[in-house]
């Protein structure tokens, strides 16, 4: 089950409507059902409007659909965290696709290591006059 299939059925245990629903998030009409996926910003709007779900039910269908004391769930926090991260990994992802930034970066890293040659040699020769 995905995280889109956990939050309709939330919505359908509260009786809320896919319209109402979107009128709830800000997100345009029919737009919640023609997405194939869900949007951490979407997510980020749902875990804030509905404070009372477990956020480790709804990332990961662990526990209950409601925070209960007993429930070791992720603090708000944790969760804009795992979000920033995954955000950061997709770039890297996508930058990885992308064989001319991975040629340019292998690029600069040889140039980098040829000035760091030629500064070492430079040492050494400008060491051998002062000693000579």
């Amino acid at each position: 089950m995905e995280i889109k299939d956990r939050i309709n059925e939330f919505r359908e245990s509260q009786n809320i409507s896919v319209q109402a629903f979107e009128k709830k998030l800000g997100i345009s009409n029919g737009s919640w059902d023609s997405a194939g996926t869900i949007s951490e910003k979407v997510l980020i709007k749902f875990l804030a409007q509905f404070p009372e779900l477990n956020s480790r039910w709804i990332l990961k269908g662990q526990g209950s659909m409601f925070e209960t004391e007993n429930d070791n769930s992720y603090p708000n926090n944790e969760i804009e965290n795992l979000l920033k991260e995954n955000s950061k990994l997709k770039l890297e992802l996508s930058r990885m696709r992308r064989p001319d930034l991975k040629d340019k970066n292998e690029k600069i890293y040889n140039l980098w290591m040829k000035f760091m040659d030629v500064t070492a040699e430079m040492q050494e020769l400008y060491k051998g006059e002062k000693e000579g």
